[in-house]
């Protein structure tokens, strides 16, 4: 795989430029491989989907792909504790994760819509009527779906905690 052997850091810093404040931050780089059933292994499920305008169950078979690359990871943190008076204790921190080339297993309803389009359409052959199988009454009997990269994940956001002891 791709990122066997790289160096993924993390580094952090912890601050206490006087004893009521204390500042952190860090940073990171992480990865996590496909695993073996990503990337060869078949995986069977039934979810509920809309085939023109009915809810049903089908069958989907979902493929693994050697190909797959490996999941990439950024994250950071900023924050600072601040105790105002004796028991007291309040904290802030700012945090952002940012996760690139997610696998997931493909939605089987783009796909669906796209083969009912394309028989509309009066087309045959076309790569999602070759993914969706009908029986002979038209009912949808399978889908078959691939583990894919996806695009990317992006989350910030604030913590804000406050204690206080007391006997």
């Amino acid at each position: 795989l791709h990122s066997f052997g790289r160096f993924t850091p993390k580094i952090a810093l912890l601050v206490r430029p006087i004893d009521a404040l204390s500042l952190r931050a860090s940073y990171g780089k992480a990865f996590r491989a496909p695993s073996v059933y990503q990337q060869v292994a078949v995986q069977a499920a039934q979810p509920a989907v809309n085939d023109g305008g009915t809810f049903v169950f089908i069958n989907t078979q979902a493929f693994g792909d050697p190909n797959l690359r490996p999941e990439k990871s950024t994250s950071y943190n900023f924050g600072a504790t601040l105790k105002p008076f004796e028991g007291a204790e309040i904290g802030f921190d700012y945090y952002g994760f940012k996760y690139k080339d997610l696998i997931v297993k493909e939605n089987p309803q783009p796909i669906i819509d796209q083969a009912r389009a394309d028989d509309l359409a009066g087309r045959t052959g076309t790569p999602a009527q070759l993914r969706v199988q009908r029986d002979i009454n038209g009912t949808l009997q399978l889908v078959r779906l691939n583990f894919v990269n996806a695009s990317s994940v992006k989350t910030e956001g604030f913590d804000v905690t406050a204690r206080y002891a007391f006997e």
